[in-house]
């Protein structure tokens, strides 16, 4: 081999040296976040478990999904799901049937090994962090100082040393316009851990999966939105302890 393969050699490593530097440098900043999908609309878009359990049998999705409006919409379209035994528990469509809910959560948790977390964190993403700053701070928190301050102090209080992160989408469907999800999630995972909170990720589950995880926690938290805000009805009716903003 001549020295000009040989430089051509060591040129080819050193390049590739920097840029595995600059990779792993980036990669890491984002928790790695190529290995999750934000989006899990592709099954789960039009599941309406939140409109099944406030509405009842009329489950109101609007024009661009008319067959909502069949009482056993989701007992056709996803079978051996919460909403399908949700409705095998509740035939009569009784609103907010919560033994019928614990029945069909506990029946889908029994059904698939799913790990359990003592702390659970729900963050608004999606959707929410494309639009203005006043439905980003309402919905996600973004801003809100006082909200993360009182909630790590509940944390603290509560003996809580680590946090199960649980966050997705099921409209935002473009991986370029998940960045400010991601940079979201990554912010409030720095701020926890800066507060000596470990944090655990599970992004772009389905949201069976994130009931489940909310339903069987001993501690859970949501910034907000519908989902959120279900997600906490449901947690309480099964004694877990949730996460109120001090006055």
């Amino acid at each position: 081999m001549n020295k000009d393969s040989i430089y051509l050699l060591i040129i080819i490593y050193v390049l590739s040296f920097i840029t595995g530097i600059f990779y792993r440098s980036f990669s890491e900043r984002y928790v790695n976040y190529e290995e999750y999908k934000l989006y899990n609309g592709d099954y789960w878009q039009g599941y309406r478990i939140g409109d099944l359990y406030k509405i009842g049998g009329f489950i109101a999705c609007g024009r661009k999904n008319p067959g909502c409006k069949d009482n056993r919409y989701h007992v056709k379209h996803f079978p051996l799901s919460i909403a399908y035994f949700y409705h095998m528990y509740n035939p009569t469509n009784i609103r907010t049937n919560h033994e019928a809910m614990k029945k069909a959560i506990i029946r889908v948790q029994n059904n698939n090994n799913i790990t359990i977390y003592d702390n659970v964190l729900h963050l608004r993403v999606g959707d929410i962090m494309l639009g203005k700053d006043y439905a980003k701070n309402k919905y996600s928190k973004i801003h809100d100082k006082k909200w993360w301050d009182d909630y790590i102090k509940w944390s603290k209080d509560n003996n809580c040393e680590s946090v199960l992160i649980i966050a997705g989408s099921h409209n935002i469907k473009k991986r370029e316009k998940w960045k400010p999800s991601f940079e979201f999630i990554d912010k409030i995972k720095t701020l926890l851990e800066d507060n000596g909170i470990n944090v655990d990720l599970r992004i772009g589950q389905s949201p069976d999966i994130d009931i489940i995880t909310a339903f069987s926690a001993k501690y859970f938290a949501s910034t907000g939105g519908t989902y959120g805000k279900l997600m906490k009805q449901l947690a309480s009716t099964n004694n877990v302890n949730v996460f109120k903003l001090e006055s």
